[in-house]
């Protein structure tokens, strides 16, 4: 094998991931999910099934300002709702909501 092909390989794993996600997002796109980004992706596959804006932060591995616009930004999507703990009604909880869900089960089909 040609050392040069050692080289371009990762460049070449690179841009076909980058062809699956985007054509992922084309297909968002037409089924009513348009402007969605791979971070939102990500941040709602951290939210799971509920957590809070502190809680986001650790799981992305960012700060609590980084984490609160990001949910700030889903929640303007219509991805996600905050909700009161149950437990600690001082505390909001960030959960998907239903078109979220939609979004996470149409992004993994």
């Amino acid at each position: 094998m040609d050392p040069t092909d050692d080289l371009a390989m990762p460049f070449l794993l690179m841009s076909a991931f980058r062809n699956l996600v985007d054509a992922v997002h084309q297909g968002l796109a037409q089924q009513g999910f348009p402007g969605i980004r791979a971070g939102h992706g990500f941040a709602m596959q951290a939210i799971g099934a509920g957590c809070t804006s502190v809680e986001l932060g650790e799981r992305l591995g960012v700060s609590k300002q980084a984490a609160a616009k990001t949910a700030q930004g889903l929640e303007q999507l219509g991805l996600i709702e905050r909700r009161v703990n149950e437990q600690d009604r001082r505390e909001r909880l960030l959960a998907p909501s239903a078109r979220g869900r939609e979004m996470l089960q149409l992004s993994a089909e």
